[in-house]
């Protein structure tokens, strides 16, 4: 019976490693917790102040330190904080996909959060950003990695908008990015 068991045993371990190879056991998207969400809306409501009350510091406390160290974090910023121009009347979620990624005894778990913010000079935002809850494969990217602003009206007429996710670097979005 022992023999059994062990070589049972043997191949229930290769099944899974021959599953986690070929990538069922890799990535999935996640059942969103309250406590995820919650999350989410807090950091976009910390990114929303920091653009209107001007306020890098407070940004910078919730980026990534890969984020931190992009060359035009500060022109990214000044662009952004100009959409939000007058008095923000509310911030609704408009969808906050979560993902993870496991391999070879590494994980990660990132939101690509969206949210739409209206304000009392009638403008109305897109907010993207990317965040990192966990990244066992680059900590650099730890926390919110990719923000982009964009006006509401500007993307209904454009037919070559670039959603945030689109972009594969980090830090503020600004118009530059879509030189490159």
């Amino acid at each position: 019976k022992s023999i059994f068991k062990r070589i049972f045993c043997m191949g229930e371990m290769c099944c899974l490693c021959i599953l986690s190879s070929c990538g069922l056991f890799r990535s999935k998207e996640l059942s969103k917790t309250k406590d995820e969400l919650l999350i989410l809306k807090n950091k976009a409501d910390v990114i929303v102040n920091a653009f209107t009350e001007n306020d890098e510091e407070l940004l910078d406390s919730i980026l990534s330190k890969e984020a931190l160290e992009t060359m035009d974090l500060t022109e990214g910023f000044a662009y952004s904080k100009k959409l939000l121009e007058g008095e923000i009347i509310k911030i609704e979620q408009k969808g906050c996909p979560i993902s993870s990624h496991f391999d070879l005894g590494k994980s990660s778990k990132k939101a690509d959060a969206s949210f739409y913010i209206k304000t009392d000079s009638g403008k109305s935002i897109n907010l993207y950003f990317e965040y990192w809850f966990t990244n066992n494969f680059d900590e650099t990217r730890l926390g919110v990695n990719r923000i982009k602003l964009t006006d509401s009206n500007s993307v209904k007429n454009s037919s070559d908008f670039k959603s945030g996710r689109n972009y594969e670097r980090s830090g503020i979005y600004c118009p530059n990015w879509d030189n490159e």
